[in-house]
């Protein structure tokens, strides 16, 4: 095992203190260099740092992002999938039971075997008794009824019995309700009784209620809302209560509650802010296996998903939970504009995970769907789907300008992807020539020499098809940190390995699924590998043109898949990044329009250390140019590093960096949530020629005032 220098170690205990790192002028040669030359390079895509939202899994929208506090608040979910009664929160193995790679990865690929499998099961069916997580209090009775609903496609109501004791029914969220001290709520139920005058509404803390609103009950279904305030009693695993007020059968829909403070009525502060902090320029939506489903059913029908969320049927997703749908099109691309991002929306094609493409003579309705997106999304009012948008409440259009046909297609034959690519594209671009189209492939066996799809694809051509349109290409890359680091080279030679059919190039590339699979969850360690592979990536910037990590969102108690690493984790009333934000945000913040002519030596004796590194410029607005330098150290060892920068009128390296480094073990926690974050050191200015030291397991942005 190699040593770790004593400069990682002070580091290590002075991290919290100001850090300077001295740059010395150097002169002769140097075992490794950067070698930085004034040519300009190929231009850097604006949309390089995107983000992938698959809306639901880890219950991170609804659970989550999605602010709704009531879970099953329609009772329609049924007894299908994970219903709050079991946590399922992740814990890193202890040290004497370490995974080891192997073992790590066997979950992940017996998950994407189950994926790919035509046996993979369909949703499970309805249990028309079950009404969980909804329990019933001393004093009462309940039962699901599908006769009588205030809405036509959720039939489903809850009628309690109560014998005059102060009886009712209990919600306990999503593991809990943050209920702060003085923190105003919405809320909100459909009602009705022909035996009992009055319900009351109480958000409690325990037994105690810290708010609380009772309600007039009249024979006919009644909406019935109240703005109500917590006392000075606070708690972070609350629940609601709804009690009848006397001897009868009270009936019940649509039991909500929301935060006072969710953005647009819809979305929870914290979370919503991870966001706009990365600032994508993209954001994919809905998802990836979330637009798939298991079955046609359950595949995200973007229709239903529209209009008053009161009389969405909501749906099964694939990760094994029923959500309401509330986090719909139309809220998705809301968000987008709040964040102040392009929405990038999938269009399903057909296939769902483990089933055969519906047959091209029958996708019609695809196509159809997806002209009616677009209408919906750009349509002008006198449009229908135009009109449909203004009356939920966006009168102008978002304005969506990118789109990608399905999800991780691994079906190349002529009768699966290709020819359903195919019949959408032509209708779409025969509409919208103008419309940004992205194909999707499988994910990336990233040892292979030769990995992209099959003997065909619709961007190349092949089994008897011409090739087609393709504007980029999606493929995904998951692996164990230390096979990452290694992908820093993946793209060097991509145009001479990747698969040329018909005597046709390949596309430009995004990479909008990416995570290096620690089997101790979201560490540092991951973090540094996923960088080697995102300045691999910029390095070939006239290749790859998007990356983005996934997934996003966790509940910590909601852990729907053998994933124990996300971007952001939260509980009711706190929440966290991993490292994997900060290095993306760190490489995000200091991305340059253009790449300057680099190469690395490497002429050290071998260690267990891989790096790399890339440099760009910027010019501002004022005509001053700057120079950004990103190094990555994924090992245990300090590297020295000599740093040239040649051929320029003049350089002057500033006075600070940006840097993430730490034991590579690290990770943030809800308790410790900025344990492993970026920070800006000072460093000794120089004139172009350095010597840096690499400490181990960093990533360092330098940046240097140049005139070309």
């Amino acid at each position: 095992k190699a040593t770790v220098s004593v400069l990682y170690w002070y580091i290590m205990l002075t991290r919290s203190l100001p850090l300077l790192w001295v740059l010395s002028t150097v002169s002769g040669d140097a075992q490794r260099r950067v070698e930085v030359v004034n040519e300009k390079g190929p231009a850097i895509s604006p949309e390089f740092y995107m983000m992938f939202f698959e809306t639901e899994i880890n219950f991170g929208s609804e659970g989550g992002l999605y602010a709704e506090m009531v879970r099953n608040r329609d009772f329609e979910a049924l007894g299908r999938g994970n219903l709050g009664d079991e946590e399922h929160e992740w814990q890193p193995p202890p040290e004497q039971k370490a995974l080891t790679d192997e073992e790590m990865l066997k979950g992940f690929r017996l998950s994407m075997e189950d994926i790919r499998s035509e046996n993979i099961p369909p949703p499970p069916p309805p249990i028309p008794t079950d009404f969980r997580p909804w329990e019933v209090t001393a004093g009462a009775s309940a039962a699901i009824s599908s006769s009588d609903a205030p809405f036509i496609r959720n039939n489903h109501t809850l009628v309690v019995t109560s014998n005059g004791t102060g009886g009712g029914i209990t919600n306990p969220g999503y593991w809990g309700m943050n209920l702060p001290e003085g923190k105003l709520f919405n809320v909100s139920l459909y009602v009705k009784s022909s035996s009992v005058s009055n319900v009351t509404l109480m958000l409690r803390c325990g037994e105690v209620a810290t708010a609380s609103q009772t309600f007039p009950v009249t024979p006919e279904w009644q909406f019935s809302e109240a703005n109500i305030r917590t006392s000075t009693k606070s708690c972070s695993d609350g629940h609601l209560f709804l009690r009848v007020d006397g001897a009868g059968t009270v009936s019940f829909d649509h039991v909500s509650v929301f935060p006072s403070d969710a953005v647009a009525g819809w979305f929870r502060p914290d979370l919503l802010e991870y966001l706009t902090k990365l600032s994508p320029p993209q954001l994919r939506l809905p998802g990836g296996n979330y637009l798939e489903g298991t079955t046609l059913d359950s595949r995200w029908a973007w229709k239903k998903t529209i209009g008053n969320r009161r009389n969405r049927p909501g749906h099964y997703s694939p990760w094994k939970y029923w959500v309401t749908d509330g986090m719909g099109l139309h809220e998705l691309l809301v968000m987008c504009e709040i964040i102040g991002t392009q929405p990038l929306v999938s269009i399903y094609t057909g296939y769902s995970m483990g089933r055969p493409y519906v047959p091209l003579n029958e996708s019609q309705q695809f196509v159809q769907n997806a002209l009616d997106l677009i209408e919906y999304a750009n349509g002008n009012t006198s449009t229908y789907w135009g009109a449909q948008r203004a009356a939920n409440g966006h009168p102008l259009p978002f304005n969506v300008k990118h789109l990608e046909v399905g999800n991780e297609e691994h079906n190349m034959s002529a009768e699966g992807y290709p020819s359903h690519y195919k019949l959408i594209t032509d209708a779409i671009w025969d509409k919208y020539p103008e419309m940004f189209i992205v194909a999707s492939g499988f994910v990336v066996a990233s040892k292979a020499s030769g990995h992209r799809s099959g003997t065909c694809n619709p961007c190349v051509g092949g089994c008897g098809m011409q090739p087609q349109r393709c504007d980029v290409w999606d493929e995904h890359t998951y692996d164990r940190p230390d096979s990452m680091a290694q992908l820093h080279s993946l793209y060097d030679n991509y145009t001479e390995t990747c698969h040329k059919i018909n005597g046709q190039p390949c596309p430009p590339i995004y990479v909008l699924e990416y995570a290096a699979q620690s089997p101790s969850g979201g560490i540092l360690q991951a973090a540094i590998s996923e960088a080697l592979l995102l300045i691999g990536g910029e390095k070939n910037a006239n290749i790859v043109k998007g990356t983005a990590f996934a997934p996003v969102f966790c509940n910590n108690k909601g852990l729907t898949i053998r994933m124990p690493y996300n971007l952001v984790v939260f509980n009711s009333s706190a929440s966290f990044a991993i490292p994997s934000f900060y290095t993306q945000k760190i490489l995000r913040d200091n991305l340059g329009d253009y790449l300057l002519k680099t190469r690395t030596v490497d002429e050290a004796p071998p260690n267990n250390n891989t790096w790399n590194a890339t440099t760009s410029y910027t010019t501002d607005s004022s005509g001053g140019t700057t120079a950004i330098l990103k190094m990555v150290n994924y090992g245990e060892e300090s590297i020295d590093v000599l740093v040239s920068m040649e051929g320029f009128k003049s350089v002057s390296v500033r006075d600070t960096a940006d840097i993430i480094t730490g034991d590579p073990m690290q990770q943030n926690t809800l308790n410790n949530p900025t344990a492993v974050i970026n920070k800006v050191i000072t460093i000794q200015p120089s004139k172009g020629t350095f010597n840096y030291t690499l400490v181990p397991y960093s990533v360092v942005v330098i940046k240097a005032d140049i005139v070309m």
